[in-house]
This record gives C-alpha cells, structure tokens and sequence, in this order.
C-alpha cells in the first residue's frame, strides 16, 4: 500500500506543538522527517535559529493554546486549530502574507526570498545562521501598505 500526496501543493503529514501564526516557513523541529501520515516525529515549529534546519513549508494554520474539552472547535474560523493538530503546509504556491523580517520590509521587491529566525520572510543573503535559503522561495510582490507581501514557493 502507497500513500500518495495530494497534487494540490499542500502536505498534511505533520504536527505542531508550539503555538504559531499561519504564514511563516516552518521548520522540522528534529530534522527527523518520516514518510508516514501519523509519524510522531514529523512535528513542525518555528525555530528560535534556523541553522541547520530543514524547512518544511508555509503554514496554513494558526495553532492556539487551548483546551478542546472545553472549547469547541470554531466552526468560523477553521484555519485555527488546537496544539498538537495535524497542520497544513504549503509546499507548492502562493500566499499573502505578513510574516516579512520587520527591518526588511521597506526593501523587499519581487525576486529571491530567504527565511530568518522564527520562520520570517527576508531578501538577505544567508549568513552565519542568520537565514537560510529555502529552493524555489520567492517574493511575487513588495510589500502592500499594511506590510504584506506575495511569496511564492516551490519545495517539491
């Protein structure tokens, strides 16, 4: 028996276990990929030091801090989910988004995205640690008046 990925551009085959807001590149939390659906070691996060991380793909939720015995599950706002949920990352497309390198903001135009500490976009050169470069990430747009941009990535 094979399982096959959707062909949609979206994974589902990791957790997070920290609280994180959609749009940011996540990061193995181990380095440790498996290739089954329910493999406790496929958690995601977003790393305090992206050196030596392996990124996994943007995310498409918001997990919060709640407790679901005692909150039910918000019908209106199915992005945002319970920690320790099965996550959707964005592996192949585009998003809008705010998650940009505050101090860079100002200078990003179309072309080359990087990613920095805690899964934010940036237009820096990887240096030391202080980003890395994700294959096939880029910004489609600068940034709106209210600091989102388009990014587009293609990790498959």
């Amino acid at each position: 028996r094979h399982l096959v990925q959707a062909e949609n551009g979206v994974r589902m085959d990791s957790y997070a276990t920290t609280v994180m807001e959609r749009g940011g590149m996540a990061f193995y939390a181990t380095g440790a990929w498996l290739p089954e659906m329910d493999a406790s070691a496929n958690i995601v996060s977003y790393p305090t030091t992206v050196s030596g991380r392996v990124p996994a793909g943007i995310m498409l939720h918001t997990t919060e801090n709640y407790d679901i015995t005692r909150v039910p599950k918000n019908e209106q706002n199915q992005d945002i989910v319970p920690l320790n949920s099965k996550v959707a990352l964005l592996i192949d497309g585009e998003v809008v988004t705010n998650k940009i390198d505050p101090a860079r903001l100002s200078s990003i135009v179309p072309g080359k995205a990087y990613v920095t500490n805690s899964g934010l976009f940036t237009d820096t050169v990887p240096s030391s640690g202080g980003s890395v470069d994700v294959d096939g990430a880029k910004f489609l747009s600068g940034p709106s008046v209210d600091g989102y941009v388009k990014v587009a990535v293609k990790m498959a």
